[in-house]
């Protein structure tokens, strides 16, 4: 006689088989979907720095300047052209004047000014994301 269809053992052997091989691939599905969602998160936070430097990045060069000056210390927040206090993804902008040729030779960027070379730090407040750049009149 010949046989029509599946045993019951051989079905048993392929739902243990789909079984065993279904976990891991829905696993790396779900790391991916998270993936997913964490790359778009970090991509809206770098356009989110970047919009902020090309907003300082077209100011004027000499209230840049002006603003550095006052502050004259790289650890403290330019609180005019950061974001308002309390803002969702605050936006905290540095500003200094910058030692590119370090002729004083203490290896420190921020002291032994060069005129005309401007650093700006913009960082998202409470996170570890940041963009620098140097600026020159």
């Amino acid at each position: 006689m010949i046989q029509q269809g599946f045993s019951y053992m051989e079905m048993l052997v392929a739902i243990a088989l789909i079984t065993v091989t279904l976990i891991p691939a829905l696993d790396s599905l779900q790391s991916g979907i998270q993936g997913s969602g964490i790359y778009s998160a970090e991509t809206d936070s770098h356009y989110w720095l970047r919009s902020k430097v090309d907003e300082l990045m077209a100011m004027n060069y000499s209230m840049l300047v002006e603003q550095a000056t006052d502050i004259d210390d790289p650890l403290n927040i330019e609180d005019n052209l950061s974001d308002a206090l309390g803002s969702d993804k605050r936006r905290l902008v540095y500003l200094a004047h910058y030692d590119g040729d370090n002729k004083d030779g203490d290896n420190d960027p921020f002291t032994g000014v060069d005129h005309g070379l401007l650093w700006i730090r913009v960082e998202l407040a409470g996170q570890h994301h940041f963009l620098e750049t140097l600026i020159r009149r």
